[in-house]
């Protein structure tokens, strides 16, 4: 699930280029190896800031979200993102359950922000698994 939170001021996604630009040599290689996409680095980072963005305008949907929906969310740092930064996202699950009765956190994965779903696989199995009795006790589908 995305954070209902927008994280980039000015100088957070001149950051965001700067690191995407870094990346570029091994961006290249992951994705001659399948192991990314295929984008240059400048649009990589474009990619990020509008996600960023449109994160920043969700408190709404979590407000009219009318099925169950929940946040596993990681530890740690994030390359590009301090302490602080990944703290602030993190705290704004607790927002977005406030905003939508649907809404809950199921863990703290102990993996950071990007390996949650390789390092905990079993925890975000059992995410879905819940999400999916939450939908089938409630009878509580997205529409």
């Amino acid at each position: 699930m995305t954070f209902p939170i927008s994280m980039f001021d000015d100088a957070g996604k001149q950051r965001v280029r700067t690191q995407f630009r870094r990346l570029g040599p091994l961006m290249r290689l992951a994705a001659l190896l399948g192991h990314s996409a295929r984008m240059t680095p400048a649009q990589a980072a474009d990619l990020v800031i509008e996600l960023d963005e449109v994160n920043g305008t969700l408190d709404a949907d979590f407000t009219t979200l009318n099925c169950p929906a929940t946040f596993v969310l990681g530890t740690g740092g994030h390359s590009g993102a301090s302490a602080q930064e990944m703290a602030t996202l993190r705290a704004s699950a607790a927002r977005a359950e406030q905003a939508g009765r649907y809404v809950s956190t199921f863990t703290t994965a102990p993996a950071d922000h990007v390996r949650i779903l390789a390092q905990s696989p079993d925890l975000i199995a059992s995410a879905i698994a819940s999400v999916a009795e939450q939908t089938a006790t409630t009878g509580r589908l997205c529409t």
